[in-house]
């Protein structure tokens, strides 16, 4: 088995290893030109965003070839999916691909602009993360066909915010961040950064390839890095995994 993965704050690498499986960092096999591969069963994990599949994700699954009896896709997700396992289906389709099984693990959402990461994480426990895992890689390893079916009134909702994902997740979000006095130019933001965004010198610059993962701001050792609109300055990383891993996974070839 296979997984190809795509972690910002590491909720999806905790998911990727749960798996007995060889794991691939997808922003690391776009680095390398990498996009095929072939096992019994491949599978992808990567964050919802805006109840959708990342701009990243989408983009290396038009360019990869997945050669697999099995193939299946984990969100991971605070509060809900919507209709986002629909938005895949669709996608996937225009593609020329389908999935058997589309599922998703609640756990923390780290969208600072809107929700508190103190409060999420006190509604971890009641998230039951590794009982909702433990189904998931049951279903997996039984080749179960799963596919959540869409409510009509979230296709509808979701659909609607569409058009605001430009606002929302464009070029100008890295307008949004600011940095204090507290940075040390350590270079761990740009480290962590599955898009090369971000560059360090004698100040951190943010460049126009942003994937809104907010990894740089919640992995910063400072906790320096913030947003002009945010719930608080707390900060969440999964903690399942390493900031070495997260490294590992995002880090770009100097």
């Amino acid at each position: 088995m296979k997984i190809l993965y795509f972690t910002g704050t590491g909720n999806s690498l905790f998911v990727a290893k749960s798996f007995d499986a060889e794991l691939f960092s997808i922003p690391q096999m776009e680095q390398q030109g990498t996009y095929e591969f072939s096992d019994d069963s491949v599978g992808l994990v990567f964050p919802c965003y805006m109840f959708d599949v990342p701009p990243v994700v989408k983009e290396f699954l038009r360019k990869a070839k997945i050669d697999a009896e099995y193939k299946f896709a984990i969100f991971t997700y605070g509060g809900t999916m919507k209709s986002a396992p629909y938005r895949m289906k669709k996608f996937l389709s225009k593609i020329g691909t389908e999935f058997s099984y589309i599922n998703g693990v609640e756990m923390v959402d780290n969208y600072i602009p809107m929700f508190e990461q103190s409060e999420q994480i006190e509604k971890l426990p009641k998230k039951d993360v590794d009982g909702n895992l433990k189904k998931i890689l049951e279903d997996v390893e039984n080749r179960v066909w799963y596919f959540p079916l869409p409510n009509v009134k979230d296709q509808i909702s979701v659909g609607m915010m569409q058009p605001f994902k430009r606002i929302i997740m464009g070029k100008k979000f890295s307008r949004r961040f600011k940095i204090n006095e507290e940075c040390n130019q350590c270079g761990t933001c740009a480290r962590v950064c599955p898009s090369g965004n971000i560059s360090v010198d004698d100040h951190v610059q943010f460049h126009d390839k942003c994937e809104t993962c907010l990894a740089c701001i919640h992995l910063c050792p400072q906790n320096a890095i913030h947003l002009k609109k945010e719930k608080s300055s707390a900060r969440s990383m999964n903690t399942g995994v390493s900031l070495t891993e997260i490294i590992g996974s995002n880090e770009r070839p100097k």
